[in-house]
């Protein structure tokens, strides 16, 4: 089956390239020069870990580029970001959205699931 057709929703998302850093001990401001100067578009730290974002175009020149300057990438891949995120407060729908995505999760068909709601914790 389908739950849609190919596409229907993609502009609702903007393709990116994601690279994920492995931790390092380098200091903060060091490592963010390091992704800046890279080329990346943006980035943000979660934890001990940054998430490196670029165009998809240069997902592979950028992940080259903080290889070079002495980071470890984790992992990059070509994502796609919702351009604007829906926050679902009703606790109702979030429980519904949640075991949707456990269904989504469990099917072999399915490689990647891309949505543009932000749930509660």
């Amino acid at each position: 089956g389908s739950m849609g057709s190919a596409g229907c929703v993609g502009w609702m998302f903007e393709k990116k390239g994601m690279i994920i850093l492995k931790p390092t001990s380098l200091p903060q401001d060091d490592v963010e020069m390091k992704i800046i100067d890279s080329g990346a578009s943006d980035f943000k730290k979660e934890d001990d870990t940054y998430c490196v974002f670029t165009s998809f175009t240069d997902l592979n020149s950028v992940a080259e580029n903080l290889k070079k300057s002495g980071l470890e990438v984790e992992k990059q891949e070509v994502t796609y970001i919702a351009k604007n995120l829906v926050n679902v407060s009703d606790p109702g729908i979030a429980e519904k959205i949640g075991k949707l995505l456990d269904a989504l999760d469990e099917d072999e068909d399915v490689t990647n699931i891309f949505m543009n709601c932000e749930l509660p914790e």
